[in-house]
């Protein structure tokens, strides 16, 4: 597990900037060694917790304009806000194969998505969990999903709590 937080706890937030060039996060299957910005995570089940953050100006043309989960990876994004990235799938975020993916009190605004899922693309069995208060607004995809675009039968999207904002 990799644990990346501003630490306070007491409302400051660290800004992780891709510089609109890099995707800042690419979440690997527990037998894949991956790689971003900041470095590689691997292990039994890869984990991945963002806390008290602030992912920004992330730029990827392929998938996951901030993170690119995969098979076998868990991604709990609490307490922060992920905005102004771009990627052609999956503005915000990619989650594919049986990732899961866990939002919690926090908001993707202003992401946007050449192709589809403006804040968040999911497909192949991916989980998405929107927790607390969180809200995801202001997402554009060009072809479809400005705030979410799900693929596949057996990719689920869960509001867990009544304070999200869609």
């Amino acid at each position: 597990s990799l644990i990346l937080s501003s630490g306070g706890g007491n409302g400051a937030m660290a800004v992780l900037s891709g510089g609109n060039s890099n995707r800042l996060f690419e979440v690997p299957s527990p037998n894949c060694v991956g790689s971003f910005l900041f470095g590689c995570v691997f292990g039994s089940k890869t984990q991945l917790h963002l806390v008290d953050l602030i992912l920004e100006d992330a730029k990827t043309t392929s998938t996951g304009g901030a993170i690119f989960a995969v098979a076998g990876s868990e991604t709990h994004v609490i307490r922060s806000i992920i905005r102004k990235c771009e990627a052609g799938r999956g503005g915000a975020v990619f989650a594919q194969s049986g990732a899961v993916l866990i939002i919690e009190d926090s908001r993707l605004e202003s992401n946007h998505a050449s192709a589809f899922g403006g804040g968040v693309a999911a497909s192949r069995g991916a989980n998405i969990q929107i927790k607390g208060i969180s809200s995801i607004k202001n997402n554009i995809a060009t072809t479809s999903g400005g705030g979410f675009y799900l693929a596949n039968k057996d990719t689920t999207l869960e509001i867990i709590g009544d304070g999200t904002q869609l």
